[in-house]
């Protein structure tokens, strides 16, 4: 608090018991003297009268003796600085600019954290005068009064600190109401709330246990928000005794996190809204974010977060293929529509090895609205059962599928429970502009808050960081909260105090050396595998026994390289485990010689593969192609290269997927390969309606064809395929005569000349030549009779 003039009579009831006047100190033990003095500057803003004092101090006593002896208590009052002054015979009265009293203090401040201790807010502490039931009667209804104040303001103070992320202040408001009010419902699950997203689960399950014992079986409105806390609480976080290892205190973002918090105050009302959290690498976006995420789970919100890598943008829809898996095992996802489901499967799954492609020709435009109205349908049946947060995290690297239908999906969650979270480097160029739309650019941290980070790294470890250190940490690191992370955590492995390193990737490559083989090729797998790295996959890859896994990751755990998540995999939940940062992760792989990363690529590839081939997952699918690619397998390369493809055409997505055949067409080794993707790239082609890229990619697949099967006619689908394509650039009558040649021809087979008498007659109807029409129609007709084929289905 601060320092007050030394002429004020200074009352202290929060805490303590005493008055302090400038010439003296007075205590409980006067006991009249106290209580005559703590009523008059109490009741100092209205005259109090004489015969009221008399009978509050002495009930029992005569009227005369109890006036004689109110003047001796009155100026032995006045002997000891406190100018009590007489209005008329029969009133008395303090000044009140003459006193300060530090519950009004409190209050005109609004900062019950002024209050001394933690039972700061308890008033006259041990203070039960028995002289007068009167004077304690008015004493319990003044205590009540200032209470009801204080208490009011505490809970005001201590939402304001739960929104903002401080939850060693809500703990500390929280402990001080329950002081003076046990039962207060809301202190009591803030209290469990604060020791929850502390790490605390089985502290905050106690006090809630505690609550509703005391609580009892009768009052069920009041067991009911306890009960469902509780839940909360035991479902969502992992089971530790206090903070993991390399949860970082997250200090410096009261502001961001206050933004965030109240988002949810409008989604629960049903108002969608996007939060964009941005700024360089290490800043503390994630950190927030996971912040975010476990207060959003404490108040009943559904939360799920996807992760973005380097590798998306070559993985068209790459976001929502990791996210479908993750919806529908929550709950409403039930409840979608069995199209719906058709759709989610077409997006997610592929088997490898089946080379048909389901999508009919033209209607690719039609099969991306159904996945993208698919994913919407999913989304609402989820956020219909519960509000929903949707954390798409590190968007710099996200593809432009994904980026579409994300940005239409930010406008489709105007007015619906579902807050769009999204975290980048820089604020993404794609992301329109709204008014209801928070953006948090994070800054770095100042000097006071970088300080309290590193000491409060430190204080996890149970040690202490010299003070020194501490401002040359502060120094150095520029407020990125990443790089002072790991400068305290070089100085608590090698207790090496000042050794500047030149960069925050000398500092990560320092740490990096100190970890013996098996955690640093742990750490490397789990780079590789991104999110697939489950203990199940890891223990295949490596093949370490058991005691040495649990080694490297309690190791890494330890040393706070390694963070872990909750997945889906096969309907049931796994840990991902993780790099702490990307940058980490980046300096771990650069230990790695060329030939053993496309070692570690293979054993990956060759696990994934494995259940690619079971599950057909498109996501693994993805994933197992690209560690083909790195181990420098071109056949196994190529072969799920082509899948992917192929996938995309299933997707609506002709475009990607002639983008992903031509960077297969490189892993091709032989002839046959060359025109199996040129095939496919024809294919994607013509379902985009790129027909100038289709003439070249004919004509090289044609070359191809007349070299490995030199007696093979023309007349093949790659020929009509060609053919629509120089129709559609313009030459039209041209056309009409080489697809007349291909009707007449009976070389070609019934089915091929059938097709060829389809666009035979799309052509003469463009050319007005409606009259040449039945005729074509008849040898159409024919033709089928011949092949035992009905006209209507040879031509669709």
């Amino acid at each position: 608090m601060p320092k007050q003039s030394p002429d004020l009579i200074r009352l202290h009831i929060l805490g303590d018991a005493r008055i302090d006047t400038p010439t003296s100190q007075i205590d409980p033990t006067s006991e009249l003297i106290f209580a005559a003095g703590l009523f008059l500057l109490l009741e100092r803003h209205r005259p109090v009268a004489r015969r009221s004092l008399d009978a509050l101090l002495w009930p029992s006593v005569a009227s005369s003796k109890a006036s004689h002896r109110l003047r001796q208590t009155l100026f032995k009052l006045r002997r000891l600085g406190i100018p009590v002054a007489a209005l008329g015979k029969s009133r008395l009265h303090v000044d009140p600019s003459s006193i300060w009293i530090d519950c009004d203090q409190v209050l005109c401040e609004q900062n019950p954290t002024d209050a001394p201790g933690p039972n700061g807010l308890v008033l006259l502490p041990g203070y039960e005068p028995r002289f007068s039931p009167s004077y304690l009667e008015w004493l319990d209804d003044k205590k009540r009064e200032l209470s009801g104040l204080l208490t009011q303001m505490t809970l005001e103070t201590m939402a304001l600190q739960r929104m903002q992320g401080h939850w060693a202040a809500v703990e500390k408001s929280a402990v001080r109401i329950l002081a003076i009010a046990p039962f207060n419902e809301e202190a009591t699950l803030a209290l469990a709330e604060a020791h929850a997203m502390r790490g605390s689960k089985l502290e905050g399950q106690r006090i809630l246990d505690a609550y509703l014992l005391e609580v009892g079986d009768s009052s069920t409105d009041l067991r009911v928000p306890a009960t469902i806390m509780r839940r909360r609480i035991g479902g969502r976080f992992p089971q530790t005794a206090q903070m993991i290892p390399g949860d970082t205190p997250l200090v410096g973002r009261s502001l961001a996190m206050l933004a965030l918090s109240k988002s949810l105050i409008n989604v629960t009302s049903g108002e969608g809204k996007c939060c964009l959290v941005f700024g360089e690498a290490g800043i503390g976006k994630s950190r927030l974010m996971s912040e975010f995420l476990m207060f959003s789970s404490l108040q009943g919100v559904t939360t799920q977060r996807v992760q973005c890598r380097s590798s998306d943008p070559r993985r068209p829809l790459s976001v929502f293929v990791d996210l479908v898996p993750l919806l529908q095992n929550l709950r409403g996802a039930i409840g979608c529509s069995p199209e719906t489901l058709k759709y989610l499967e077409r997006l997610t799954r592929h088997r490898v090895g089946d080379n048909s492609i389901n999508s009919s020709e033209g209607d690719s435009q039609f099969i991306y609205a159904g996945i993208e109205k698919a994913l919407f349908d999913l989304i609402e049946a989820v956020s219909d059962e519960k509000p929903m947060v949707l954390l798409f995290e590190d968007v710099h690297w996200i593809d432009d599928v994904s980026q579409k239908i994300l940005s239409h999906l930010i406008e489709w969650c105007d007015g619906r429970p579902v807050i769009i979270a999204l975290t980048s480097r820089s604020r993404p160029i794609w992301l329109t502009a709204r008014e209801d739309q928070t953006e948090i650019a994070l800054p770095p941290l100042d000097a006071e808050a970088s300080s309290q980070l590193v000491v409060g790294i430190a204080r996890q470890h149970e040690t202490a960081i010299d003070s020194s250190y501490v401002d040359w940490c502060v120094q150095v690191a520029e407020g990125n909260p990443f790089f002072l992370e790991e400068l305290a955590k070089q100085w608590l492995e090698s207790g090496s105090v000042h050794a500047a390193p030149p960069s925050l990737t000398s500092v990560l490559e320092q740490r990096i050396s100190r970890l013996d083989l098996d955690s640093l090729q742990l750490l490397q797998t789990c780079v590789l595998l991104e999110n697939n790295a489950t203990f199940d996959r890891i223990e295949k890859i490596l093949g370490y026994e058991p005691h040495r896994l649990l080694n490297a990751t309690n190791t890494l755990a330890s040393a706070g390289m390694l963070t872990s998540r909750r997945g889906e995999s096969e309907n049931n939940t796994v840990f991902i485990l993780l790099p702490r940062h990307e940058l980490l992760g980046i300096a771990c792989l650069q230990r790695l010689a060329e030939q053993a990363r496309a070692f570690l690529h293979r054993r990956v590839a060759i696990v994934l593969e494995d259940e690619v081939i079971d599950s057909a997952s498109s996501a693994i699918l993805w994933n197992c192609a690209k560690h083909w690619q790195q181990a420098g397998d071109s056949s196994r390369a190529l072969s799920l290269a082509r899948s992917c493809g192929l996938h995309l055409i299933e997707m609506g997505l002709p475009t990607a997927a002639s983008e992903a055949f031509d960077k297969a067409y490189v892993y091709c080794t032989t002839s046959v390969d060359r025109l199996s993707i040129l095939t496919d790239q024809a294919k994607a082609y013509e379902q985009s309606s790129a027909w100038t890229a289709i003439d070249k990619v004919a004509s090289a697949a044609r070359s191809i064809l007349n070299r490995i099967e030199p007696s093979r006619g023309h007349h093949d689908e790659l020929e009509l395929r060609a053919l629509r394509a120089h129709w559609k650039t313009g030459h039209t009558e041209d056309t009409l005569a080489k697809v007349l040649e291909c009707l007449r021809c009976e070389d070609a087979t019934p089915d091929h000349r059938v097709k060829a008498g389809g666009i035979v007659l799309m052509l003469q109807d463009v050319l007005g030549l409606q009259e040449r029409m039945p005729a074509v129609y008849c040898q159409i007709e024919q033709l089928s009779a011949n092949a035992g084929v009905s006209v209507a289905a040879k031509l669709e």
